[in-house]
């Protein structure tokens, strides 16, 4: 009894207007409805005969202009809003059942899931409690309302229906006819329609001498064009690219169609007869062995087949950029070349084509759909380098997306998956989930071991802390496998900063001129430095490729060291570091590297140093004596250099 009074309560209680906001996404094995409430509600899902119907207590509206941005309809036909019931219908297209929860407060979510519903499911029940059949699919369609044709046999007295009835006469209304506002409004519609491709202006044409019923002096000056292809609010028009192109259909790229699901080698054997009669490969055959190929994954075998029997198929030249793009080869001419905006499929493949940079101007909405229709060992094949573009990229939101999308697929993620969990990780600025994912896979040695010690040096390097110095001779001997490959730059690039990491400046200064790109990082990770290296560095280096803060921190300690010099070149133009003083002549000589200007009162360290790092002059010793004596050379020089860096006192 205390539950129907608080019910009662909630029920009469004033409402206040609100419009619920409707975005859907689609999803492996179901479609997403997210419905968006500006304050808490009740709510009530019920059974109709073509789908369900949502009332939400106080909804006035419902906005549903970006509710098919995203999803296909497939499964969710249709969204109709009823102001007079206040309620928001959905027409099913499939064999689905609805399965409804609230996340959060004021957030309402519907799936629509493949199948028949559950058991004695309360969804599955009208407004009236009457349990209704599942869904079978199909969207029926509301009933429309019959307008009654206009009955031109009944115009003017006495005249007999086909069917032999009489119609009785009756007089025609005088309506006064304005014949200058007619010939107005005439001319106003032929202009409209003429705009929409209704219909065309025709040449004057005269008619022929002998036709009797017309009169020599009229003309046709109107034309009604075949197909009528007006644009509507119903049909927005073609799907165009930038540049004036139709985008291809989806149905043309529906790479997830092209198997039939049965293990590759017995596909692949079912496609293997291409040629027929006088050893002329069937146009047909070669489509279905293509596309299986594609289907698969198979880019080089696709290729291959294009290659070994020319074809005159209007999709042979999609087909090719398919393939390359499933292998990440760049390719210049690609078909899918300034289509990243289409509205389908085309957009996914035009980034997948283009695996260098991001194209532009690019619907995102486009590619995270596709991306989601792609089958399962595609989404695992391209999902995590499509990801990552899009997260260097700055679009966190849509390389969330692609991640979700693969995410979803049953099982453990693979290596290559976990690493780029780690670098969303990272990006949302969660270092301690990033690094237990990337210790997990550096456990296992394998050829995910790379990336991740990538990925792992990045995150060191985003946070400014010390790297184990063990990581560096790991990323030497894959940088020399790497040798003329693509991960060259990538391994080199991560092999400096983990030099700098580990405590390494000099190896990593020294490599910085085969990487000048990281040179920001690099003297952001020194100015968090050790005072040895900081002067051994900063002192007579170069602060242009640095960023302000880093100049400004480094100008500070160089001040505070005593640099007054260095610490002024440092220093930003309007910053206010003190940075007063004249230059001594111990930090004129390690400003500008001349060992040879060190002051006679320099210290004893400064003066072995700079012993140890003259010009050596040519040794007239045999080949085996010299390179011994070099080494000993060597050897002592090092002693020196740290003696001379420990000298250094703390600030």
């Amino acid at each position: 009894m205390r539950w129907l009074i608080l019910l009662l309560l909630c029920l009469t209680q004033p409402v206040s207007a609100q419009t619920v906001q409707v975005s859907t996404g689609e999803h492996d094995g179901f479609t997403r409805i997210v419905l968006t409430r500006p304050a808490p509600a009740a709510w009530r899902l019920s059974r109709t005969e073509t789908g369900y119907e949502l009332r939400i207590l106080g909804a006035t509206g419902y906005d549903l202009a970006r509710a098919f941005d995203r999803i296909n309809r497939r499964r969710l036909g249709a969204l109709i809003h009823d102001p007079g019931e206040g309620t928001l219908r959905f027409g099913v297209a499939c064999a689905c059942h609805a399965v409804p929860f609230e996340y959060g407060p004021a957030m309402l979510v519907v799936d629509l899931r493949d199948g028949p519903p559950p058991p004695d499911s309360a969804f599955e029940r009208d407004r009236n409690g009457n349990v209704l059949p599942a869904l079978t699919g199909g969207v029926v369609s509301p009933p429309v309302a019959q307008v009654s044709r206009y009955d031109w046999l009944s115009v003017g007295t006495g005249r007999t229906r086909p069917d032999g009835a009489t119609v009785p006469a009756r007089p025609e209304p005088e309506v006064p006819v304005d014949p200058a506002s007619l010939r107005e409004a005439l001319m106003m519609q032929f202009s409209r329609a003429a705009s929409q491709g209704l219909i065309e202006p025709a040449r004057p044409v005269r008619p022929p001498q002998d036709d009797p019923v017309r009169p020599s002096a009229s003309t046709v000056n109107i034309r009604v064009g075949e197909p009528l292809d007006a644009f509507t609010a119903l049909d927005p028009g073609k799907d165009l690219a930038p540049d004036g192109r139709s985008c291809p259909s989806p149905d043309r790229l529906a790479i997830g169609d092209w198997g039939d699901g049965r293990a590759g080698f017995l596909q692949l054997s079912a496609a293997s007869v291409l040629v027929g009669e006088f050893d002329e490969a069937d146009p047909a055959a070669l489509a279905r062995a293509v596309r299986l190929y594609l289907h698969l994954g198979f880019g080089v075998e696709a290729v291959a087949l294009l290659s070994a029997f020319p074809t005159d198929h209007p999709d042979a030249t999609l087909w090719r950029s398919m393939a390359r793009g499933l292998d990440g080869e760049p390719e210049p001419g690609s078909a899918f070349a300034a289509m990243a905006a289409c509205d389908g499929p085309a957009a996914l493949w035009s980034v997948i084509a283009a695996p260098e940079t991001l194209p532009a101007p690019l619907n995102t909405n486009a590619v995270q759909r596709s991306f989601s229709q792609l089958p399962p060992h595609l989404r695992r094949h391209l999902g995590p380098d499509l990801a990552e573009r899009f997260l260097d990229a700055g679009d966190k939101s849509t390389a969330t997306a692609i991640l979700d999308a693969i995410l979803r697929l049953p099982g453990e993620p693979d290596p290559r998956t976990a690493v780029t969990m780690a670098r969303i990780a990272m990006a949302r600025g969660d270092t301690a989930d990033a690094g237990r994912s990337l210790r997990r896979i550096l456990s296992d040695p394998g050829m995910t071991q790379v990336p991740a010690l990538v990925a792992l040096v990045d995150m060191h390097a985003a946070d400014l802390t010390p790297i184990d110095p063990q990581t560096v001779p790991v990323l030497a001997a894959h940088l020399q496998e790497a040798t003329g490959t693509s991960g060259e730059q990538v391994l080199g690039r991560a092999l400096v900063l983990a030099r700098a990491l580990s405590g390494d400046f000099d190896a990593a200064f020294a490599d910085l001129a085969t990487h000048p790109d990281i040179a920001p990082k690099l003297w952001e990770i020194l100015a968090a430095g050790p005072d040895q290296a900081l002067i051994a560095h900063a002192v007579g280096g170069d602060p242009l490729p640095a960023a302000r803060e880093t100049r400004q921190s480094i100008a500070l300690r160089l001040s505070e060291l005593g640099f007054a010099a260095a610490a002024a070149r440092w220093a930003p133009a309007d910053d206010d570091v003190a940075t007063t003083g004249t230059a001594t002549p111990l930090e004129t000589a390690l400003d500008a590297r001349d060992w040879g200007a060190l002051p006679d009162d320099a210290p004893i360290h400064w003066r072995t140093a700079a012993d140890r790092l003259a010009p050596v002059p040519a040794d007239p010793l045999p080949p085996l004596a010299h390179g011994r004596r070099v080494a000993e050379e060597s050897t002592r020089t090092q002693e020196a250099i740290r003696a001379l860096l420990d000298a250094v006192p703390p600030p």
